[in-house]
């Protein structure tokens, strides 16, 4: 146990025990009393490991001493650290490491400390025991448990939480890791396949346009046309093919429309040919289109991008594609707004890398410098929230999901994505369930909540808690290999 973990363990206590109320008769009488005996007996326990010459031991006694009180001047002697004039205590310059030498001694160690320890812990479980415990006297509770006992099976399968190394994790970062590696093969072997991809001839209503297609190409799905170089063409049906598949690992299983038309442009003449060839389309409609990168046609199962940078092109053509699958699979569309931006983007980037296509526009932190443009340029969105939240904070679930997009901040759009990797790749089977329900008429406030199992603050915190952990294996910091589930103790 680390300093800095049981320095947090403290702030939350120390944070919630001054908010229990009398729910249970003198609880916070019982709990301090409970406590004050620990210190006595820890302080004896420390004491016998100075004799038995057992000081790593020791050492991480008064450890958990200056946990429960942090002025305890013993332990922090005992540390090394010394006392100024104000009355802070400043650590050693260069810490002592510390070794246990006595054998026998090693053999009665544990004993000892359990000994000392199971008094409290004893007293925690009947707490938690106790139907009279209100919320905030059980996060108490609980936190004191995981003091005298920090791998107790019990509190952490309620938290959430597997067994990862020597460290406990959030179950969603361990399940993230290997989703995240089997997503990643669906989309190598997807986009390094050119099965069911077939050279074609074009079809009257593609010759209807006038236009010099550079390939056709029919798939299982749609067929692909464009005037851009016939490569692109053959990458765009590569990346079509790839996208239903890789919705339908992510997500379940979804389709184009019957008879869909893929077309990719190259120059305003070819958009113009294109559009004019749409009789059903109103001069209004035409000419909004015209001022955009492309889309879905309206009245038509045609979906079209005529960007001047091929990119971007395949940006939106992915996006325009997932966006019409959710609809498809799932009934959701950009009523559902955090779910149709955040799981758009995250599903594109997953696919080609990129973010380039958003629904909505926010006005605020856009052009040059801003976090929006830091956002298109990004490959790596997990590490840039990260980074930002961290010294910006972020924003919260609750007021997300009642926001309008005409009220969307950059940071907003930066969250949803968050949000999508981690049900996506966290929480993949409830994921499912919450867009079956939001399809089926849900509320997004009401179904979180039942289909995840935590209040939307504590999906919050879960979601932070997890970019941070799922950062620090990035960075490399954090090994979770072979993460399980506690173990059931013994009767």
């Amino acid at each position: 146990m680390t300093l800095r973990s049981l320095a947090r363990t403290a702030v939350l206590v120390l944070a919630f025990a001054g908010a229990a109320g009398a729910q249970i008769a003198d609880f916070e009488t019982q709990r301090e009393e409970a406590q004050s005996a620990l210190v006595t007996r820890l302080h004896d326990y420390a004491d016998w490991c100075k004799e038995m010459r057992l000081f790593q031991s020791r050492e991480c006694a008064f450890l958990r001493l200056i946990e429960l009180d942090p002025d305890d001047a013993v332990a922090r002697k005992g540390l090394g650290y010394s006392k100024k004039g104000d009355g802070v205590w400043v650590p050693p310059k260069k810490p002592k490491e510390y070794k246990d030498f006595d054998r026998g001694g090693l053999e009665e160690q544990p004993a000892r400390l359990a000994a000392a320890l199971d008094p409290y812990l004893e007293t925690m479980r009947a707490f938690l025991a106790d139907p009279q415990l209100a919320a905030d006297q059980r996060l108490v509770v609980v936190q004191g448990i995981l003091f005298a006992n920090p791998d107790d099976p019990e509190i952490r399968a309620e938290r959430g939480e597997v067994h990862a190394g020597d460290r406990w994790v959030l179950a969603e970062t361990a399940t993230s890791l290997r989703r995240r590696a089997s997503l990643a093969g669906e989309v190598r072997a997807a986009l390094s396949s050119d099965e069911g991809l077939e050279p074609a001839q074009a079809d009257e209503r593609e010759a209807a346009f006038g236009l010099d297609w550079t390939a056709v190409v029919a798939t299982p799905d749609a067929r692909v046309c464009g005037t851009v170089p016939s490569e692109e063409v053959w990458n765009a049906a590569r990346v079509l093919t790839a996208t239903i598949r890789v919705f339908g690992a992510a997500l379940g299983e979804a389709g184009l429309p019957e008879g869909t038309l893929v077309v990719l442009l190259q120059g305003p003449d070819d958009r113009n040919a294109f559009l004019n060839g749409h009789a059903g389309l109103d001069d209004a409609t035409r000419d909004a289109m015209r001022n955009g990168p492309g889309g879905w046609i309206p009245g038509t199962n045609e979906v079209a991008y005529w960007s001047d940078d091929p990119v971007k092109r395949i940006d939106g053509l992915v996006r325009m594609v997932i966006a019409y699958l959710l609809g498809d699979g799932f009934g959701v569309t950009t009523v559902h707004h955090w779910i149709h931006e955040g799981f758009g983007l995250y599903l594109t980037d997953a696919l080609v890398g990129t973010h380039m296509t958003w629904f909505v526009s926010p006005v605020d932190d856009i052009g040059v410098g801003s976090l929006q443009e830091e956002m298109i340029e990004s490959t790596d969105w997990r590490r840039l929230a990260f980074d930002r939240f961290q010294d910006a904070g972020h924003p919260q679930f609750r007021e997300l999901l009642s926001k309008p997009p005409s009220e969307y901040l950059v940071a907003d759009v930066l969250y949803t994505f968050v949000v999508a990797a981690f049900l996506i790749e966290g929480r993949p089977e409830e994921t499912r369930a919450v867009l079956e329900a939001l399809g089926k008429g849900g509320e997004s406030p009401e179904v979180l909540p039942a289909e995840i199992g935590y209040r939307l603050g504590d999906i919050d915190a879960r979601i932070m808690r997890w970019l941070d952990e799922t950062t620090a294996v990035a960075k490399g910091e954090l090994i979770v290999a072979d993460a399980s589930a506690p173990a059931p103790e013994d009767d």
